[in-house]
């Protein structure tokens, strides 16, 4: 059973460590317990009941309100808010379903919601936000392992499962390759972003995680791609990110290299001429639908 202190309670949830302690003296919402030393922490179900609170909280609930209600009661209007019009908390109801590991909650709701309004906006909405959410939550130390595998496991089976349902066309668009560098292994934005080419029918040449330099020169040669996608991420530390933006240029002279990472945010690296920055799920969406315009154009 994991241990969380309350500023790990304030990270998960986004509510104020000051919030929390309002919440739990005056309202008696959450109980910490107390180790043999007197130090307060709290579990995964008081840290469950934070993000059930939370989630009602920002669907209009008062936290005033919230106090009377029952478990069955909070559990029936959490049920709601999964299949409501409403976007707001959706990404913080992934976090409880990771939390509490519940697979068929996960179906359940991510099915719920692409049959309302499709795929990408369950990506853009829920996904993508969630994603975001954990990763500074990892740089944080606070993420339970267990949990993070559980959640990108199921994430990454629905978006390979919606992937291959596009039926692949002879457009004559450009193609992209998309890959990894060595020592990156989340590749769930790389997934999404396959995805989203092969939605609006590009053709796509996907290498996946560790990939070296080597590899990607070769699949160049083979494919001649006209776009060269990839993620340097914080896990990056192979060598100046400079230099290997230089390296990959070399290897592959004749396509332009899209780039995205927290790498790229943090140094606040500009595009050039021959690599362009997509640093947001927005900025990706808008350079894919200016390219599908320019080549509808042509």
């Amino acid at each position: 059973m994991s241990k969380y202190s309350i500023k790990d309670l304030e990270r998960l949830s986004g509510i104020k460590a000051h919030t929390i302690r309002i919440w739990e003296q005056r309202y008696r919402l959450i109980k910490p317990h107390r180790t043999h030393s007197n130090i307060r922490y709290y579990d995964e179900s008081e840290l469950k009941r934070l993000l059930d609170i939370a989630l009602l909280n920002k669907n209009g609930y008062k936290i005033s309100k919230i106090a009377t209600f029952c478990e069955h009661c909070i559990s029936h209007l959490l049920s709601g808010i999964a299949t409501n019009e409403s976007d707001i908390g959706q990404h913080d109801e992934l976090m409880i379903i990771m939390v509490t590991m519940d697979e068929e909650k996960f179906h359940s709701t991510i099915d719920s919601k692409i049959k309302e309004n499709g795929f990408i906006h369950v990506l853009e909405y829920m996904i993508v936000p969630f994603l975001e959410k954990i990763n500074f939550i990892r740089l944080t130390g606070t993420i339970n392992t267990v949990h993070e595998n559980f959640i990108i496991n199921l994430i990454r089976q629905k978006i390979v499962a919606a992937t291959d349902k596009i039926k692949r066309k002879q457009s004559g668009k450009p193609g992209f390759l998309l890959f990894l560098p060595e020592g990156e292994s989340h590749e769930l934005i790389l997934l999404i972003m396959q995805f989203l080419l092969r939605s609006k029918a590009y053709k796509t040449y996907y290498l996946g995680q560790n990939t070296s330099l080597y590899d990607v020169e070769q699949a160049y040669k083979l494919v001649k791609p006209d776009y060269i996608y990839t993620i340097l991420s914080e896990r990056f530390t192979g060598q100046p990110i400079g230099s290997y933006i230089d390296e990959l240029n070399r290897c592959c002279p004749q396509s332009v290299l899209l780039l995205s990472g927290y790498q790229l945010n943090v140094l606040n690296i500009p595009s050039g001429n021959k690599f362009k920055t997509l640093n947001s799920f927005a900025e990706a969406i808008s350079f894919l639908d200016e390219l599908s315009k320019n080549s509808i154009s042509k």
